[in-house]
């Protein structure tokens, strides 16, 4: 008979996860503020090198996956364009789930909502998205709680962003 797999879930604001929580949704809650760290040299940007492993990997829509080292390139080009970026203006909707050999998967349903330099308008841009964490133990001194992302995996409709950018290139332009 086999042991029963355990789950934990959490809903609320971000910044209201408990520090009691379990590992698996701790670790979602640096990496998701660490992610949202528009200056890549500040101490919260940086603790991304301490909760993800150099081999991991990440996916977009299903796309191919790529190296994790790729998306954190990207994230430093993201400042020249975005004024403000984050998942903390939307409850989160996290599930922790146990797997085989000690490997966690966290499951988080949440929004994030950019603001774009020179948007005249001054509109935030929300784009609902899900994002799938697959964790392992990480080596001593690294990780949360014991746990370190492995891979990661986002689904979202990029439409929002795209379309707020093209607005706002036009109106650089304009003016």
């Amino acid at each position: 008979m086999s042991t029963p797999k355990t789950y934990t879930s959490f809903t609320g604001p971000l910044a209201s996860i408990p520090l009691t929580s379990t590992p698996c949704v701790l670790l979602l809650a640096t990496y998701l503020t660490a992610i949202d760290a528009l200056d890549r040299t500040s101490p919260t940007a940086l603790a991304i090198d301490n909760i993800v492993s150099p081999t991991a990997t990440y996916q977009m829509n299903g796309g191919t996956a790529i190296p994790f080292e790729k998306v954190l390139s990207i994230l430093g080009m993201r400042s020249e364009k975005i004024e403000r970026f984050t998942h903390e203006d939307f409850d989160v909707d996290v599930m922790g789930m146990e797997g085989e050999n000690g490997k966690r998967k966290v499951v988080c349903e949440c929004a994030s909502t950019s603001l774009f330099k020179g948007d005249e308008k001054n509109e935030r841009v929300k784009v609902n998205e899900v994002l799938i964490l697959e964790c392992e133990a990480a080596p001593e001194g690294k990780g949360v709680g014991g746990l370190w992302v492995v891979g990661a995996k986002s689904y979202f409709d990029p439409a929002p962003m795209r379309e707020k950018g093209m607005e706002v290139m036009k109106e650089e332009k304009i003016n």
